[in-house]
């Protein structure tokens, strides 16, 4: 069944229902956030969601020819994504701000992404 989501164009279609994800979680004020007393787990799904956005990236990538730099360029756009997240967050959304623990958050997702990537090659 996974195989399944997996092959062109259904895997486009997770890797941006899941980028949409994102967004909708992201644009929710912070009001309406639950109260999350430990810390910690904010900052895991942060690196969570992006992991998996880098590793659907990634699978999507591999059916356009970008040849070797499959990795590079889903950790560059799902890093740059996580990035704008917070951005919009500063700008656009209610109750949000930018925090940079978060950026950092999302990045160690995508290099925990990375290295299950390699790992299952």
């Amino acid at each position: 069944m996974l195989n399944w989501w997996l092959e062109p164009p259904r895997i486009k279609i997770l890797t941006i229902s899941w980028a949409l994800l994102i967004l909708v979680l992201t644009a929710i004020p912070g009001k309406d956030m639950p109260d999350i007393n430990f810390v910690s787990a904010d900052k895991f799904a942060h690196a969570f969601v992006y992991g998996v956005l880098f590793l659907l990236t990634t699978r999507w990538s591999s059916n356009v020819p970008t040849g070797r730099n499959v990795v590079i360029v889903s950790a560059l756009i799902t890093t740059i994504y996580g990035i704008l997240m917070e951005v919009m967050q500063e700008t656009l959304f209610v109750d949000r701000f930018f925090d940079w623990s978060d950026v950092i958050a999302n990045t160690i997702g995508v290099v925990l992404g990375i290295v299950i990537f390699r790992s299952l090659r």
